[in-house]
């Protein structure tokens, strides 16, 4: 038995150091201006959508449409890439799930905590098969707060999924309630 009842890891740049794109238009000589374009609209001239963004407050789609139109490119171009390059990224390590399932092994639950947009759990969670892998994901797009934010008395991002006592961190099944999906 484990010392520790919960682990929560990080995803990005601790599982995964994927980014948008970059597992499709990087990778292509063609596209790697258009490329250099979209990650340079989203995460320079429209830094200011990423924030509201991974609180739940924009779509992945508000956000391509304004990326799109910034980049002059083509919506249905920019949201397929966006999607397919979500689908595709990767884990830092081949043993990772193996290091998730001993943890599990030895009755400690392990969830994935992550300050991430929509497409976290509409494109990347699914493609990768992470609700097999860990019992439980929290991401601040469904939780509607980033993990460090706080009001007088308690962390937004946690404390409704700290206090429960139940062997799971939810009652529904697997990942249900912590994905967010009710909402």
């Amino acid at each position: 038995m484990s010392q520790y009842k919960c682990v929560f890891i990080d995803w990005h740049n601790t599982l995964s150091t994927s980014l948008f794109w970059d597992q499709t238009l990087a990778r292509s000589a063609a596209h790697e201006h258009r490329y250099a374009r979209l990650r340079a609209s989203l995460f320079d001239v429209n830094q200011s959508l990423i924030v509201p963004w991974m609180r739940g407050s924009l779509s992945t789609e508000a956000v391509i449409e304004v990326v799109a139109d910034h980049t002059v490119l083509e919506v249905d171009f920019v949201m397929a890439e966006f999607v397919s390059s979500c689908q595709r990224m990767t884990l830092v390590s081949p043993v990772i799930p193996d290091l998730i399932a001993a943890l599990r092994e030895r009755g400690c639950l392990v969830v994935i905590a992550t300050d991430n947009m929509d497409s976290f759990l509409r494109w990347t969670a699914p493609a990768m098969n992470l609700t097999d892998m860990v019992d439980g994901m929290l991401c601040s797009a469904a939780i509607g707060a980033l993990k460090t934010e706080q009001d007088t008395t308690r962390n937004l991002f946690f404390s409704a999924h700290l206090p429960r006592r139940s062997p799971r961190l939810h009652s529904s099944g697997p990942c249900k309630s912590v994905l967010g999906l009710e909402r």
